[in-house]
């Protein structure tokens, strides 16, 4: 009975902690609209659990609140990732050109899609929003 109680408990222990090794969770760290208001710039981490490190992503999407005739239906794009951190921010500089802060290094990058000119620094979003505030002043 006591050997049967053992393995029941080593069985409920081993299982429990399985469980945290298999959730995953995308969390969305930041949503930019671009200035002419057509397109969405998406800053996403996804984490695997414990057995996969962070893996920072940035999409971007036609804009579904922006109404023309002849815009096309909204579908996202993949257009940036990266690995082990879990900070990542995007800026968008004008109607076409778009900075993703993130420091890593990039693991797949876009550097144009549909028109827009999309760059990588290896800073985070505060550090590039201190230094724009520096150069205001």
């Amino acid at each position: 009975m006591n050997k049967i109680f053992r393995l029941i408990v080593a069985f409920i222990i081993i299982v429990t902690m399985l469980q945290g090794c298999f959730v995953t969770e995308t969390t969305t760290k930041q949503i930019a609209v671009s200035p002419d208001k057509k397109y969405v710039a998406i800053a996403q981490v996804y984490d695997g659990g414990a057995t996969t490190d962070y893996a920072p992503m940035v999409y971007i999407r036609h804009n579904p609140n922006y109404k023309e005739w002849w815009y096309p239906e909204s579908e996202t794009e993949k257009v940036f990732s990266a690995y082990h951190t879990d900070e990542i921010g995007v800026r968008w500089i004008s109607e076409n050109e778009l900075e993703i802060y993130c420091k890593c290094r990039a693991d797949y990058m876009v550097g144009r899609y549909w028109g827009i000119d999309i760059t990588h620094k290896a800073i985070s979003l505060n550090k590039a929003l201190q230094s724009t505030q520096k150069t205001r002043d």
